[in-house]
């Protein structure tokens, strides 16, 4: 089974964050944010996934790694970012399967991919959309859903009314015939240019599926220190975050090669990565995500906060994202 994600934006609103590294390979949890969907879908059943690239696609593939759960990853660069729908047409070649899925790699959603692909099998359409009932909907454009789960309007554009609305988290199913509905532009939105013409010209082509599971849309600062905070305290379908990892104290976890010092502090939930180094005296936590090679001095004071790799921290930190280059508080 095959799979795209689409990991080619700028994350404007993540900068500075985003001018150093692109977006999916931004961490959370101790881990690049790219790894929570592909995780997903190999959990799912897929073998083969298509990344497409454009903004600092060098930081991608270093995130991603070799095999990233078992999965084989083909990537695809686009000289020119293309969006959503064009970055779909552009990679048409390396999805020849009937049946294929198509994630966002810049969210965090538990959602089974699995359950979303035999949703869409099991009825004739071209498109099925993986939806939650989240208040959020109207924040972002609810899709409206008839009884029988066909979508009958997007955002309200088409000034239709269903007998549900829900939140659509960027997860489609899609049959092979959708490259023939696509536009003859280059650059494009798959939802606006794709489903909502479907929409008008053939009612049941695009459907939805409810799903369940926590959905974290990352589009601020803020955003990922609270998907990191949450993820700490409870990784649900992401239990990867311990990988290697082992557990000192109720939900600390450090690596073997980790160097603390006795006389520090940890409060959980708290990942001290790999080669983190914390010193004397320092309290990390809770709520804290240490990542490889970071360096805390002694005395310091870190709580909530999310700190990328070899990044050097010295004295009161909370509610911050600590780069090398930046130290960015978030505010909602």
């Amino acid at each position: 089974m095959r799979a795209m994600v689409l990991a080619a934006g700028f994350g404007t609103r993540l900068r500075p964050l985003t001018e150093r590294r692109a977006k999916p390979a931004c961490p959370v949890a101790g881990r690049p944010l790219i790894h929570f969907p592909l995780a997903r879908l190999a959990a799912a059943g897929v073998t083969h996934a298509v990344l497409n690239t454009h903004h600092l696609p060098e930081t991608v593939r270093a995130a991603v790694g070799e095999k990233p759960f078992g999965l084989n990853v083909e990537f695809i660069h686009e000289k020119t970012i293309l969006g959503t729908g064009g970055g779909l047409k552009h990679a048409r070649d390396l999805l020849p399967d009937e049946t294929f899925l198509l994630l966002n790699g810049d969210t965090i959603s538990e959602a089974d991919p699995a359950a979303l692909l035999a949703e869409h099998q099991a009825h004739d359409a071209t498109a099925t959309l993986a939806l939650l009932d989240d208040p959020r909907s109207a924040h972002y454009g609810a899709i409206e859903v008839d009884a029988d789960g066909r979508v009958v309007d997007i955002a309200g554009l088409l000034g239709r009314k269903g007998a549900r609305r829900g939140l659509f988290i960027g997860m489609h199913a899609l049959r092979r015939d959708i490259f023939a509905a696509l536009p003859p532009d280059d650059f494009f939105c798959i939802v606006r240019e794709t489903y909502l013409p479907l929409l008008r010209a053939r009612p049941g082509a695009v459907r939805a599926k409810f799903v369940d599971g926590r959905f974290f849309d990352l589009g601020r600062p803020v955003d990922l220190l609270a998907a990191n905070r949450a993820l700490l305290h409870e990784p649900g379908a992401f239990a990867f975050i311990h990988d290697g990892l082992t557990e000192f104290a109720d939900n600390v976890w450090i690596s073997p090669t980790a160097v603390v010092d006795a006389t520090a502090q940890l409060h959980g939930p708290l990942i001290v990565g790999p080669h983190a180094q914390v010193g004397a005296h320092a309290v990390v936590g809770p709520s804290t995500a240490l990542g490889a090679g970071a360096i805390v001095a002694p005395q310091s004071r870190l709580e909530r906060c999310l700190v990328w790799e070899e990044t050097p921290v010295a004295g009161a930190c909370a509610d911050e994202i600590l780069t090398p280059d930046h130290r960015v508080r978030a505010h909602g």
